[in-house]
């Protein structure tokens, strides 16, 4: 396996974290993985997270999965009104997997799958996030936390779904997950909603 760099810094808004309605949630959304062809792969740097969010940020680019994202998200937080700019103003964003892949569904090697579970727990520690959400089922079932975290069911709820995640010191953090919104069976907002809602509240 040839890991080109040590991995992507994350996106972080800049008013991750502020006095907002969204950026108090101190929301990270956790991604697969980066798509580049075999010739774009000279843009495969630390930085291509925070290059591809600033681009769906100010308009330049727009890919279904940030949208279907955002939607779902704003529609959750009761927050429509919204920018695209102030979205990603306020939100944090990584993607799982330290590497990018060449062709769309392609899937992570067993190796790529184990560096990015070794990576995922210090890069969340990076952020400080307040809520979690993992845009994918094969991502949410890989992370593995060090003995000394616990994840358990969220007890201002009660299902398995949404968890809190607690480290031996440091905030708890809430986290859910939702398929990917490209999961071949199709994906619908509606579907989960309720619990990105969930996700939200205080």
């Amino acid at each position: 396996m040839d890991l080109r760099h040590a991995g992507y810094e994350p996106w972080v808004g800049e008013s991750f974290g502020a006095a907002t309605e969204l950026g108090s949630k101190r929301l990270l959304l956790v991604g697969e993985s980066h798509y580049l062809y075999a010739d774009e792969m000279r843009y495969d740097t630390p930085d291509l997270t925070r290059g591809v969010v600033d681009d769906i940020r100010t308009g330049r680019q727009s890919y279904p999965f940030f949208t279907k994202i955002r939607g779902l998200v704003t529609a959750a937080g009761g927050l429509p009104e919204l920018s695209l700019q102030e979205f990603w103003d306020s939100v944090a964003f990584i993607n799982f997997v330290p590497h990018s892949l060449v062709e769309r569904g392609d899937r992570p090697s067993e190796e790529l799958w184990q560096a990015a579970s070794d990576r995922f727990v210090p890069g969340v520690l990076d952020v400080e996030p307040h809520r979690v959400l993992v845009v994918a089922k094969g991502v949410w079932d890989r992370i593995r936390f060090p003995k000394e975290w616990t994840s358990t069911p969220s007890p201002a709820f009660g299902v398995e779904h949404i968890r809190d995640w607690q480290s031996p010191s440091g905030t708890p953090i809430r986290a859910t997950w939702t398929r990917h919104p490209q999961y071949q069976r199709g994906w619908s907002q509606e579907e989960w909603l309720p619990r990105v809602e969930a996700l939200l509240q205080e």
